[in-house]
């Protein structure tokens, strides 16, 4: 998903702290938006760096990436979960 407010990655982020017995790989397809603002993408920044502190995650931040590169990277790694915490969806 994009990074903007709406997407709320941050309550992956922020939950993935309380987190201390089990090895996680989170894998985020998707990348800032233009229109956000400096002060949105430091806080998103600090919170992912804080993360990337615990030896138990591992975070791989994909940037956007096309459908069929998409569906390539599931291929190849199975994901065992899908997270949503958008407030909304245009689907």
């Amino acid at each position: 998903s994009y990074i903007y407010p709406n997407k709320r990655i941050e309550l992956i982020a922020e939950s993935l702290m309380f987190i201390e017995d089990i090895d996680i790989t989170w894998i985020h397809i998707g990348d800032f938006t233009d229109w956000i603002d400096a002060g949105y993408k430091l806080r998103i920044n600090s919170i992912l760096e804080k993360l990337k502190g615990k030896s138990n995650i591992r975070l791989h931040l994909k940037g956007n990436l096309n459908n069929a590169d998409i569906m390539h990277l599931y291929k190849q790694l199975n994901p065992s979960l899908f997270i949503n915490v958008s407030n909304y969806e245009g689907i």
